[in-house]
């Protein structure tokens, strides 16, 4: 038995594919095609580390802690990023990971992560706009 599980995957992956699935199908979902050019322009590219190829929709608060599928959580991100990112909290992942593809392996600067932090944040908070016919604003 366990050498099947090894080729099919683990319960513990199962388990989480079923939960995320769920969760997907009863969180709110009103992201756009807008919403991601909007974000694309904000960031620059990835909100992570600014790479400006950054195809991947990451979500700040993770579906599994009930992240929402709507334009303030969600972000631009690398394949890099997202994929060290995983299911981690964002703060904690782009200020202490220790992973091979982490923004700390990638020699960013303490300030230049708390800079992104902050963008970050002023995303989530909403600041950029107020209704969602306007425009975000560029980085700057």
């Amino acid at each position: 038995m366990t050498k099947l599980r090894a080729q099919t995957g683990s319960f513990a992956y199962a388990k989480y594919q079923l939960r995320r699935s769920i969760l997907e199908n009863a969180l709110e979902k009103d992201y756009t095609t807008e919403d991601y050019e909007a974000a694309l322009k904000f960031f620059g590219g990835c909100a992570f580390c600014r790479v400006k190829q950054a195809p991947r929709k990451d979500h700040l608060i993770p579906v599994i802690q009930c992240g929402d599928f709507i334009r303030r959580n969600v972000v631009p991100a690398c394949q890099k990023c997202d994929d060290s990112k995983g299911q981690k909290e964002y703060h904690e992942w782009m200020r202490n990971s220790n992973s091979r593809r982490s923004l700390k392996a990638r020699r960013f600067t303490d300030e230049q992560v708390g800079e992104r932090i902050r963008l970050i944040e002023k995303w989530q908070s909403g600041w950029f706009c107020s209704n969602r016919g306007a425009p975000a604003l560029p980085y700057s």
